[in-house]
C-alpha cells in the first residue's frame, strides 16, 4: 500500500492507493539470443566472411552467453543477413551443416508453480541443395517439469530473407523443482530429397525472442 500526501493552501488531503505491482521478468539469461559488441571486440574471428556466427560446442561454444550449443552446430544469424524477429541477432538450429541444440538451465523456480514459454519460430528460407520446400522441425524440452517434448513444425512458404514470417508460439510446464534445463533442438527436415542425411543438412527452424515467466493467474510477490 502506498500513502500520497498532498499539500495545497495548507490543507493536507491524503489518497490512500493500493497498488500492486506483479514482477514479470524474463527468467531467461539472454532470451533475445543476442550478441554483445564487446564479444566481437574480444574474438574478432567470431564472424565469418559472410557476417554469420557458425557455432558448435567445440567452437565458437560462447557466442550465445547464457546458453550451451549442442549437437552438430547451430548458426547463430544477424538481420543484416535476415530479419530477426527483435534484436539484432536470431538462430538457426540446423547449422553449417548438422542438427544443432541450445540449452539453459534456469534456476530459482518454485516448485509446482506454473510457467509459461513464448518464442518467435520461422523456416529458413534458403534453397540450399534445394532445402527450400522441406518442413523444418522444432523440439522443445524442459527437465524436472511435466512437459512431454513438444514439436514444432514449419514451412517457409512465401518468407524471404526479409520477410522471414515470425510466428508466435508458446508451451507451458509446471515444474517438479526448483531448476529445470529448457532445450530448443532442430530435429531432421521432413520432405528433401534422398541424398541428405542429419550431417549435410544446413537449413532448418529458426528461433529468437524467447521469454519465459510465471503464466498468467500465478500469485506473485507484491513490490
Amino acid at each position: 500500500m502506498r500513502k500520497i500526501f498532498l499539500v495545497m493552501g495548507g490543507v493536507v488531503l491524503c489518497a490512500f492507493f493500493v497498488v500492486l505491482k506483479f514482477a514479470h521478468a524474463n527468467l531467461l539469461i539472454n532470451g533475445d539470443l543476442e550478441v554483445t559488441s564487446g564479444q566481437l571486440l574480444v574474438d574478432p574471428i567470431l564472424l565469418s566472411s559472410d557476417n554469420l556466427i557458425y557455432a558448435l560446442f567445440t567452437v565458437h561454444s560462447d557466442a550465445l552467453i547464457g546458453w550451451t550449443i549442442g549437437g552438430a552446430s547451430i548458426d547463430v544469424i544477424p538481420t543484416s543477413y535476415w530479419t530477426s524477429a527483435t534484436g539484432s541477432y536470431s538462430v538457426d538450429l540446423i547449422g553449417t551443416p548438422g542438427l544443432g541444440s541450445i540449452s539453459q538451465t534456469v534456476t530459482g523456480l518454485t516448485s509446482g508453480t506454473a510457467y509459461t514459454l513464448t518464442f518467435a519460430f520461422a523456416a529458413n528460407p534458403e534453397n540450399y541443395d534445394l532445402e527450400a520446400g522441406s518442413t523444418k522441425i522444432l523440439q522443445v524440452s524442459v527437465s524436472n517439469s511435466d512437459l512431454s517434448p513438444t514439436t514444432f513444425s514449419a514451412t517457409a512458404g512465401s518468407a524471404t530473407d526479409l520477410n522471414m514470417n515470425w510466428i508466435s508460439e508458446s508451451v507451458n510446464f509446471t515444474a517438479s523443482a526448483t531448476s529445470v534445463t529448457l532445450t530448443m533442438e532442430a530435429l531432421m527436415s521432413t520432405g528433401l530429397p534422398g541424398t541428405f542425411t542429419v550431417a549435410n543438412t544446413y537449413c532448418g527452424p529458426a528461433i529468437d525472442s524467447l521469454d519465459l515467466e510465471p503464466s498468467a493467474g500465478n500469485p506473485q510477490t507484491p513490490e
